[in-house]
């Protein structure tokens, strides 16, 4: 299973020192709190919290998991400036981040090998899209559907697939 999530960081701003505290602690437990500013700012280190957790939200929901989007309840270790792990009841997940100036991104697998299987597109409407519900898929001449994760902020658009 994957999932995946981008932040438009130039739209992800606060206008005061404290409402990004207290934004925080909504988002992040105090260990993770804990961990802001080890690898990157601690705006950064903020969204790229709330983007492994969405990511991993995703990747459980594609699971059958039938409970609410809570951040807080969602636990994101971290153990380099790419890598995480993240834990959603007993699922267990690893997790991948990439910053640059403008956007940060996570993508979520249950293991590790699947992150060298992993296809990004950052164009919308590059490939066709299809719905089971609300969950997305691609089409693949060798495997039929593939499960497909979609996320867009702002100006950035991401959709990624385990390769066939």
């Amino acid at each position: 299973m994957i999932g995946n999530d981008v932040v438009d960081l130039s739209l992800s701003t606060f206008d005061s020192e404290r409402r990004f505290w207290r934004y925080s602690q909504k988002v992040c437990s105090p260990v993770e709190l804990s961990q802001f500013g080890h690898f990157e700012s601690n705006k950064q280190s903020l969204w790229r919290f709330w983007s492994l957790k969405e990511a991993a939200f995703k990747s459980v929901v594609r699971l059958g998991y039938q409970g609410l989007f809570r951040p807080s309840k969602i636990q994101v270790e971290l153990i380099d400036s790419t890598r995480a792990i993240i834990q959603i009841d007993h699922y267990k997940f690893k997790g991948r981040t990439g910053i640059d100036q403008q956007q940060l991104w996570s993508d979520v697998v249950l293991k590790d090998l699947d992150f060298k299987s992993i296809v990004s597109i950052q164009k919308p409407g590059t490939v066709p899209i299809s719905y089971k519900g609300r969950l997305p898929f691609i089409r693949s001449v060798k495997r039929g559907k593939l499960p497909a994760s979609i996320s867009h902020h702002g100006s950035f658009f991401r959709l990624i697939h385990l390769s066939e």
